[in-house]
């Protein structure tokens, strides 16, 4: 099946019209390992990005686009668009499942340190409405977790 496929670039792969084509390709992502490394460019350890760069990926991941995907390439490789543009499909699929898989692993990691009961008396001061921010609660839990306050330095 995937030997009929040619090794297209990203910027093909974007453009093709073929739907069931565009579909086999998804299906040769599905079984390649993820890779670190893009076109000669080595990826950038995520837990190393900024809080914002990190939230702006598990948006481009969870909500795929392809300005999206471009941007998180730029983030994690430090690819220029013309060279992102020009990769082979292969290895655009093989750091796109590596940028899959550390998001992952990365909430995962998230939840598990920043797990915490919910707090009754935030809930009926009303936190669950600031939800909608996303962001928000995890920053609190990092705040409540690990800033001391005047009184205690």
């Amino acid at each position: 099946m995937f030997e009929t496929l040619d090794n297209i670039t990203v910027n093909e792969l974007w453009k093709l019209e073929d739907e069931s084509l565009f579909i086999s390709y998804l299906e040769l992502q599905k079984v390649l390992k993820p890779s670190a490394t893009f076109c000669g460019f080595q990826a950038k350890p995520l837990g190393q990005l900024e809080f914002g760069q990190v939230a702006n990926l598990k948006e481009y991941i969870s909500k795929p686009t392809p300005e999206g995907i471009l941007d998180a390439f730029k983030i994690v490789f430090g690819v220029k668009e013309k060279a992102y543009f020009a990769a082979p499909v292969v290895s655009y699929f093989y750091a796109l499942n590596w940028i899959t898989e550390e998001m992952r692993n990365l909430v995962e990691l998230e939840g598990r340190m920043l797990a915490d009961k919910p707090d009754p008396l935030m809930e009926m001061a009303g936190a669950k409405v600031l939800e909608m921010f996303k962001e928000l609660p995890v920053l609190d839990m990092i705040a409540t977790r690990y800033i001391k306050s005047p009184h205690v330095v």
